[in-house]
């Protein structure tokens, strides 16, 4: 009884937020997702659950994520530019090379189609970040729907569904089937990847696809060692995030095989990459990158923290300076965890971990890695995380983009003190 009505309020909550909330109603957006999240965690540590009650579980996960896949999502505003460089792909321009003002200026694109989509941009005058798998999948998704944005949403969730499976399922080779429940029912996961369309989704099947290739207690060959690393590079080809698990990737593997590893990465993404590169493409993809990196600001926890020190004493934010100090301490927190001794789940974990606070941007959907790798280690701080951070929807309370600092700073107060409560054992040996 207990585990029907959880499994009711769990599914019911998601198709709600995923088909008939706005975003700007933030006390019901918090609401909804507060009781999925409830069931959810109920769900995951039910001590009652059966095996065979856990795998319809996984398999009820499925279907929920293939129901959400046709719900266009409004949550996000990314779904446009998607839009907007398949178009570009299609007609042989590269997405790299001009902003999207520069073809409505120039009227290059003068239909009223073109226009209205550029008018809802998120970023008209910056270059494209996204990386060749995501610009393939747009280019797909263009073609078969030119003129139908929610057609064009339906290609792209259609992917991003497919991805999700492929990490459920490996996931449950990799782990026990309880423990994939802690991914397969994160209400956040199915939200901001099915329901939102974030690339994330497939960043982390071909990464996790790749960690089973080389962790599962087999033999690895050659042969296993190259298919990883090409998985690797589709990875970084859908999101750059995963470079930054490289150097305890090569310090797992060793030296002899860890520089073959990073050698066929190296060699797979320059492949992937090729049919982009240009004289512009380098200068105007780092470009952006640097903007995203040293412009923008959203649900950050130290950059705020530094920020609001700067302005106290210099009596303006030295965000710049912030930024490098920063980057600094990511890098710090790579050469830490590289020299020191460990299980590569857990070191992985406790990085990204890290990673998160040193960044100027945190939207809830970059809490999907750190939800993965929970599936790995004995901390859940970052499950506890995974519905802390949806206080940060209160940026959109009433279309007015303002956050509110109040309920950052108890997000972050909740999850450093779940970390320091599950830190004690560890730091006691």
């Amino acid at each position: 009884m207990k585990y029907n009505i959880g499994l009711f309020l769990w599914a019911i909550a998601l198709l709600l937020i995923s088909f008939g909330v706005n975003r700007a109603d933030f006390p019901l957006v918090m609401s909804i997702y507060a009781i999925a999240f409830v069931a959810y965690f109920c769900l995951c540590y039910d001590k009652d659950l059966e095996e065979k009650s856990i795998l319809k579980l996984i398999l009820f996960s499925i279907l929920i994520r293939g129901i959400i896949v046709f719900a266009f999502p409004f949550f996000s505003d990314d779904i446009y530019r998607f839009w907007w460089d398949g178009k570009l792909l299609t007609q042989g321009i590269s997405p790299f090379t001009e902003i999207p003002r520069y073809y409505i200026e120039n009227q290059i694109f003068t239909d009223d189609f073109s226009k209205s989509i550029f008018l809802k941009l998120n970023s008209p005058d910056y270059y494209s970040v996204y990386p060749p798998v995501c610009q393939a999948i747009f280019t797909l998704s263009y073609w078969l729907s030119p003129k139908s944005i929610y057609g064009a949403a339906l290609v792209i969730k259609g992917f991003i569904f497919l991805c999700e499976i492929g990490t459920i399922l490996i996931l449950k080779k990799m782990v026990s089937p309880k423990k994939t429940l802690l991914y397969a029912l994160n209400p956040l996961i199915v939200i901001e990847l099915c329901g939102n369309a974030h690339f994330e989704a497939a960043m982390l099947f071909f990464f996790v696809a790749c960690l089973y290739l080389l962790f599962d207690k087999k033999v690895i060959t050659t042969k296993r060692l190259f298919a990883a690393a090409f998985l690797l590079a589709l990875s970084v080809a859908a999101k750059l995030l995963t470079l930054v698990f490289l150097p305890l990737i090569f310090k797992k593997l060793g030296w002899k095989k860890g520089f073959a590893f990073l050698t066929a990465v190296g060699i797979f993404i320059l492949c992937l990459f090729f049919p982009f590169v240009n004289t512009t493409f380098i200068a105007h993809f780092s470009e952006s990158l640097n903007l995203y990196f040293q412009k923008f600001e959203f649900n950050a926890s130290l950059y705020y923290l530094f920020r609001a020190i700067g302005k106290m004493y210099y009596g303006y934010a030295p965000t710049i300076h912030i930024s490098y100090l920063l980057k600094i301490c990511t890098l710090a927190a790579v050469a830490y965890f590289f020299f020191k001794k460990g299980d590569f789940f857990q070191q992985a974990f406790l990085f990204f971990t890290c990673y998160l606070f040193f960044q100027s941007t945190v939207h809830p959907w970059y809490l999907s890695t750190l939800v993965l790798l929970s599936v790995f280690v004995p901390f859940r701080y970052g499950i506890l995380w995974s519905g802390a951070i949806m206080l940060s929807y209160i940026h959109y309370w009433g279309n007015q983009y303002q956050e509110n600092y109040w309920l950052i700073a108890l997000e972050y107060s909740v999850v450093i003190t779940c970390i320091w409560y599950e830190m004690r054992p560890f730091s006691r040996n």
